[in-house]
């Protein structure tokens, strides 16, 4: 998969994604990776449903979530915490 320019497309309405955030709040640019989806034109994140971009924040790339794994395989020496 490859990253996907906001200005070339965006994903399907209230589909959740990989965003691309460029963050330059503090010194200097950041970037970071975070899961958000489109609803009414503006990026938002999926648990509160809270806007992501502001005027120093801004998503520049998504691209689609990967498939959920169809096997997990724990390690041998796991055990589950049963309080």
């Amino acid at each position: 998969m490859n990253w996907i320019s906001v200005q070339e497309r965006l994903p399907e309405p209230q589909s959740c994604v990989l965003v691309h955030i460029r963050d330059c709040r503090s010194f200097g640019w950041t970037y970071n990776v975070e899961i958000g989806f489109m609803k009414n034109n503006k990026w938002r994140e999926p648990y509160l449903g809270k806007v992501i971009e502001d005027k120093d924040i801004k998503v520049t790339h998504w691209m689609p979530l990967p498939d959920s794994p169809t096997t997990i395989t724990l390690p041998t020496n796991y055990t589950q915490n049963k309080e």
